[in-house]
């Protein structure tokens, strides 16, 4: 488990799940066996393997049912998954670890991830809302609270959604963005959709500075190629309507290049 901890920590994650598969060949009691299952199936997450790390945590689960965390885990697999029928059983799980931990947050946080991909929004917007205006430090019992970026990811997803809602939301999605990044300053995600909410409005120069932080951070599991693609587009289109083509150009053809890299 330690080796495993610790390539997973360094991002080595193919070693990290070799490690963890030999954990559980050995791992005598449930305790350790939930462990070795748990800690694979979040590296295989890490990896894209959606369906084997849904097997992995459906062991850890059986191994330690009185685990809200493992729930978690287990429902936010099913999530990657992404068929209607897993999103069904990843709400089913987060009803699960809701009633071991009443009130967890991280469990409301991938519940409202959840029910946005099934299309709830106004269910989603106010599960959001509900955990992400609690203090930062607040968990449920012994469930540690939330770490920074999944209160990024929350804040940005909210925003994204209010600001589906039409115009008459876009302050209040703005300030989400800006929640999400007192939180991280030069967090990608909620720069590169302060910097869509700006160019809409006009704002072109603190637009194009939203769009230049995203851009600075590499491809992550949260910041992916494609992400990168469309705040090259967007930014080249922000240059564009300041008059500045010749910019603008090179952020295209930086669109084009980090596409067919993909």
């Amino acid at each position: 488990l330690r080796q495993g901890d610790a390539l997973r920590a360094s991002n080595q994650l193919v070693l990290a799940a070799a490690a963890y598969r030999r954990s559980v060949a050995v791992a005598g009691p449930t305790g350790a066996q939930s462990d070795a299952w748990n800690r694979l199936g979040l590296s295989l997450m890490m990896m894209g393997s959606a369906d084997e790390a849904k097997a992995a945590l459906e062991n850890a689960v059986c191994f330690r049912p009185f685990h809200a965390d493992v729930w978690v885990n287990y429902a936010t697999a099913l999530k990657l998954v992404g068929t209607q029928e897993s999103l069904a059983a990843a709400l089913a799980a987060i009803e699960t670890s809701l009633k071991l931990v009443s009130g967890f947050p991280r469990a409301m946080l991938v519940a409202g991830s959840v029910l946005q991909l099934l299309g709830q929004h106004d269910r989603a917007i106010r599960l959001y809302q509900a955990v992400l205006n609690e203090p930062a430090e607040g968990s449920a019992e012994a469930t540690p609270p939330l770490t920074a970026q999944m209160r990024v990811e929350g804040w940005v997803n909210l925003g994204v959604l209010l600001r589906g809602k039409g115009p008459e939301f876009n302050e209040a999605a703005l300030s989400c963005y800006r929640q999400a990044l007192v939180v991280e300053a030069n967090a990608p995600a909620p720069n590169y959709n302060l910097g869509v909410a700006l160019q809409e409005r006009g704002e072109l120069l603190a637009a194009t500075a939203a769009f230049g932080r995203a851009l600075a951070a590499p491809v992550s599991d949260t910041w992916t190629s494609k992400g990168r693609v469309d705040a090259f587009v967007n930014l080249g289109v922000t240059l564009q309507y300041q008059g500045r083509v010749t910019e603008a150009a090179q952020f295209y053809r930086a669109a084009f290049n980090e596409s067919d890299s993909t």
